[in-house]
């Protein structure tokens, strides 16, 4: 049996009635939270009337005044404090009713608690009253509410911050002002020592700062690292602060904890009218020497010449080491000021000072592409052989750099004596045009050799930079000087045998073809070994002989041929380079195309006119060795079957020296000519088994089995 209640809820009615009026209780009271948090002020008059608590408390120790307040109905605040509500609950975090009004800027809450007794400084567990929260929500009306209920303006909380500190930082001038009208202190510090005035310079609120000064702020009080509101005035090169600050009697030579004064901040930060201003009120340029020193240091790195210009009036030392032996003109020209290295060396500055490292100025504005540095220095007479610890001077310094504009001033060279060559090597070697046509209007030995006996032209070619050999040439640089070289960067023979699957080592004696070591070299030979296209087109636009050969007899088409350089080949070949040119050992750039298994520079040879019958040293024709390098391959093939990717890229070169096979017989190859030990062509297939060649052979028609030692071997075969 149940007991009734209302439409939405059943009661049993074996409960006792102590245990009824509980759960009645408990549902007015949380009906009264609904009501406070919806401001539903006729609901929640009703529910007070039937007996529900007022100061209920939930589990964050808050009461229905708490939700009212924070949500600004005031109707509901009124409601509650008629009804007895204490005004003066707080929440667990310490936060009183007035906090949370304040926090929402309701000032009609604000003065209703007030009214009924509310107190105006309860802080919470930060230390902050109502009045710190009021600042921090830029609400005059609540900031004037709490002050004329006498809340205390100077309250510092845990940070040791006021109101006024909240107020100044949210910027709200007129919280500050009635902060102020209140005779709230302007000189309260933070834990950093940090006045409201400290704050206003920082964040350049000059209005601001002429309110607190009004209120009477002091204008040299120094936070704890020692600096006054003038240090941070001048940092933020704010004139007007700084102006108004010394009017209100600001100390323009006060030193914080490191001994820095506002003058010296100001050669950190260019600003001439606050330099005029610190000047007119008394600032004394006239401070220790060491002092001097270094805001001269600054003020060269910074770049301000009006700081400099005074400061050198007054005396200063010019010449002054930092800790790693830099004068004020190393910085100068480190930093790209030409208008302070033209100041200090019209005061007389040293331009041949050597720091620790042995660089001058003019290394130095070298190095870092101060152009407009590096003119004055040489105006002014700076010795450009000087070299550093390393042995290097500034001009080899700028190449190395690689800032073409740097070059252009007419200062002499020293002999190549350096380990990388002249400038003129170095730029070729990185490809700089304007460098090289520069140096070389300068006359900068462009036949110069370096340590390993390149000229400057064979360095260009070398690394493919056919601008910079456009420009030799058109110099009049030798087009093939001869000259022996170590470091030769054309790939000989036998480097392009190791670039096989096997090494050179894995062959046999007499599989190896004629191997050349390049004692010399010309660029043509350089730019057709690197693969440099350009390079090798200009060399022969110019007049370079193709049919140079040096030491082994290597032509720059043998050279193209070894190191597979497909584009090279065929500007040597349009320009009609020699296709029979033959080594010391018989060999022409068909042998080693056959060799290598180069189908496609066969073809193209052939189609240049080679000769198949041409034989080398040994009797081989150029099928002979095709013959004799495809059995190589592919025995290689054959032994690769437990490496798949090794026995893949074998099988691409044995079908690649196949095709040599295929085009020497397609383009009329003599099958019929022996080597010097008898063998054929025919012979090489038969005594390898290689049923196709023969077929192919004998099919060609020309092919006579019954020639040479053969004979026997071929009747055996069919």
């Amino acid at each position: 049996m149940y007991i009734i209640l209302n439409a939405a809820s059943l009661i049993p009615c074996t409960r006792s009635g102590a245990d009824m009026e509980g759960v009645l209780q408990k549902r007015r009271d949380k009906a009264l939270c609904v009501a406070v948090e919806r401001g539903d002020s006729p609901q929640v008059s009703r529910l007070l009337g039937e007996g529900a608590n007022a100061e209920v408390v939930d589990k964050h120790g808050r009461v229905p005044l708490h939700a009212a307040c924070q949500a600004g109905h005031v109707a509901c605040v009124r409601t509650l404090l008629g009804a007895g509500a204490n005004a003066n609950v707080a929440d667990k975090e310490g936060a009183t009713l007035l906090h949370l009004a304040c926090a929402n800027s309701s000032d009609a809450c604000v003065r209703a608690l007030l009214e009924a007794g509310a107190s105006a400084d309860v802080a919470d567990k930060r230390e902050q009253t109502p009045l710190h929260v009021a600042c921090a929500s830029r609400n005059v009306a609540c900031v004037r509410a709490l002050l004329d209920a006498g809340a205390n303006p100077n309250v510092a909380d845990k940070r040791e911050r006021t109101p006024l500190h909240d107020a100044c930082d949210k910027g709200n001038d007129a919280c500050v002002r009635a902060l102020l009208d209140a005779r709230a202190n302007p000189n309260m510090a933070d834990e950093d020592g940090r006045t409201l005035l400290h704050d206003a310079c920082n964040k350049r609120q000059l209005v601001r700062v002429r309110a607190l000064l009004d209120a009477g702020a002091k204008p040299n009080v120094a936070d704890k690292w020692g600096r006054a509101p003038l240090h941070l005035a001048c940092a933020n090169k704010d004139e007007s602060c700084v102006r108004t600050l010394l009017a209100a009697g600001a100390n323009p030579e006060v030193a914080d904890n490191d001994g820095v004064t506002p003058l010296q901040v100001l050669c950190r930060n260019e600003d001439e009218p606050c330099l005029h201003a610190l000047l007119g009120a008394g600032a004394s340029i006239h401070v220790p020497d060491s002092k001097r020193e270094i805001l001269l240091r600054i003020a060269c790195e910074q770049g301000w010449l009006a700081c400099v210009r005074v400061l050198l009036a007054t005396g200063t030392n010019a010449e002054a080491l930092d800790s790693v032996g830099r004068t004020p003109l190393h910085l100068a020209c480190e930093h790209g000021r030409t208008p302070l290295v033209q100041a200090l060396l019209a005061a007389g500055a040293n331009k041949e000072a050597k720091d620790m490292n042995g660089h001058t100025p003019l290394r130095v504005a070298c190095a870092n592409y101060r152009i407009a540095c590096v003119r004055a220095l040489f105006n002014a007479g700076a010795n450009i052989e000087a070299a550093n610890v390393f042995g290097w001077t500034p001009p080899y310094r700028m190449c190395v750099r690689c800032h073409e504009a740097c070059v252009r001033f007419k200062f002499g060279v020293p002999a190549a004596k350096e380990r990388d060559g002249t400038p003129l090597h170095l730029a070729c070697e990185a490809g700089h045009e304007e460098c090289t046509r520069d140096m070389l209007y300068m006359r900068m030995g462009k036949e110069a050799v370096d340590n390993s006996g390149r000229t400057p032209l064979l360095v260009a070619c070398a690394n493919g930079h056919v601008m910079c050999v456009r420009a030799l040439l058109e110099a009049g640089v030798r087009k093939l000087p001869a000259m022996s070289t170590k470091e030769c960067l054309i790939v000989h023979t036998a480097c392009a045998i190791q670039q096989e699957p096997s090494s050179v080592e894995e062959l046999d004696e007499d599989e190896q073809p004629p191997t050349q070591h390049w004692e010399s070299c010309s660029p043509l030979h350089d730019a057709c070994a690197a693969g440099h296209e350009a390079c090798v087109r200009a060399l022969l636009e110019a007049g370079a002989d193709a049919e140079v050969a040096y030491k082994g007899g290597h032509t720059p088409l043998y050279a193209a041929c070894a190191a597979g350089h497909d584009a090279c080949v065929r500007a040597l070949l349009a320009a009609g380079a020699n296709v029979e040119a033959a080594d010391k050992k018989g060999w022409t750039p068909l042998f080693l195309a056959c060799y290598r298994g180069r189908s496609a520079y066969v073809r193209a040879l052939l189609y240049a006119g080679a000769r198949t019958e041409v034989m080398d040293k040994d009797g081989a024709t150029p099928l002979h060795i095709a013959l004799t390098a495809y059995y190589r391959v592919r025995d290689r093939y054959r032994s690769s079957y437990n490496d798949g990717m090794h026995m893949l890229e074998t099988l691409d070169r044995v079908n690649d020296h196949y095709d040599c096979v295929v085009a020497l017989l397609e383009l009329g190859a003599n099958m019929d000519t022996s080597t010097m030990d008898g063998w054929t062509p025919l012979y090489l297939a038969v005594d390898r088994g290689t049923r196709k060649f023969v077929d192919a052979f004998l099919h060609a028609g020309t092919a006579r089995p019954w020639l040479g030692i053969a004979d026997r071997r071929v009747r055996e075969w069919f």
